[in-house]
């Protein structure tokens, strides 16, 4: 499993700062995201508003009717295509 990003750069970093970077997500069933997302953040819902996620623990966590700046309260491991319908970004 890839290791999050955010744990091996700056010793000031840690799960619950903010992050460093970001980039959009491809979402897909079955690739993991590179490194794993300390979050995720809806930035569009023109295409849908749900969002489903699954956690660094493999919990899948849907989500409908999120509005722009949700950010689940997870450590993200991949964002599903099923169940997906806005733009997301990560938070590295």
């Amino acid at each position: 499993m890839a290791k999050p990003l955010w744990s091996e750069i700056a010793s000031n970093s840690s799960p619950i700062s903010f992050g460093g970077s970001a980039r959009a997500v491809t979402p897909h069933d079955s690739t993991n995201l590179d490194p794993i997302a300390k979050a995720v953040n809806v930035t569009s819902v023109a295409g849908g508003d749900t969002l489903t996620i699954v956690t660094t623990d493999d919990s899948v966590v849907a989500y409908t009717g999120v509005t722009v700046g949700f950010s689940p309260p997870y450590h993200v491991k991949r964002v599903n295509s099923t169940g997906t319908t806005a733009t997301v970004y990560t938070v590295d």
